[in-house]
């Protein structure tokens, strides 16, 4: 069900459409305890959006995107949540709130000591 609620989710948001139907298959997800699944929906809502230039929808979604890793303790994933919500913030023309995140994402980055991860961060 979880797994048809996603694809729902999907073609709803290629049409479009799709806050609620994202909103559910998340859910669904959730009550099963598949965060990594959880995680993709958000994702592909936050990128859907992103592609129609509905910048202020990809953020909402990059922003749950983030809730689901801090929830599960996925530090890494947060960084990466944390880089999309910087991006999406300059795309808005929000520069001082995306500074701050980026910060946070570099801060996160660091005390993971993961130098990969840091240079994409500064890429």
């Amino acid at each position: 069900l979880a797994q048809a609620l996603q694809l729902r989710a999907a073609v709803l948001l290629a049409l479009g459409e799709g806050a609620d139907a994202t909103s559910e298959a998340a859910a669904a997800f959730r009550s099963l305890g598949k965060t990594a699944s959880e995680a993709s929906v958000w994702q592909a809502a936050m990128l859907a959006h992103l592609g129609r230039q509905e910048l202020l929808d990809a953020l909402k979604c990059a922003q749950e995107l983030l809730a689901v890793h801090q929830t599960a303790g996925n530090r890494r994933e947060q960084v990466q949540a944390l880089d999309s919500i910087a991006s999406l913030q300059l795309l808005r023309e929000n520069t001082s709130r995306a500074l701050k995140v980026s910060q946070e994402a570099l801060s996160l980055a660091r005390d993971l000591c993961d130098d990969r991860l840091l240079v994409d961060l500064m890429r």
